[in-house]
């Protein structure tokens, strides 16, 4: 039902020929989603999503020299462009404090999380 491969060219030729010859003749739809609602749950894709952004919020933020770095890798144009625009945000940003210094607004403090939220299966 569900063909997966490799971000290639030729694995994804191999996987599109192989789906066409294994075609399933699925004549029921209620069958077909009775076969998907029995691969996945909703518990599940919650429980992968929090470890997911538990993870992100873990990390440690990026300089802006990192961050550009890490563009510069992307090559080609769209590392240019992407370099380009986090530098007109960068710049921007740097006006907006100068013209309304950041001592004058109330900032809200950087919550991070203590520790990983555990999901229970009901």
């Amino acid at each position: 039902m569900i063909n997966l491969s490799d971000p290639t060219v030729e694995s994804l030729i191999v996987s599109l020929v192989d789906a066409i010859c294994n075609k399933i003749n699925v004549s029921c739809p209620r069958e077909c989603h009775n076969r998907v609602r029995a691969m996945y749950s909703w518990g599940m894709v919650a429980t992968n999503t929090v470890k997911v952004y538990d993870n992100i919020a873990l990390r440690p933020r990026l300089t802006f020299v990192e961050r550009i770095e890490r563009y510069w890798t992307k090559g080609g144009l769209g590392g240019f462009v992407s370099i380009l625009v986090a530098t007109s945000v960068h710049l921007f940003y740097k006006l907006v404090c100068f013209l309304q210094p950041i001592d004058s607004i109330d900032v809200v403090p950087d919550i991070r999380p203590k520790v990983t939220r555990n999901i229970s299966k009901r």
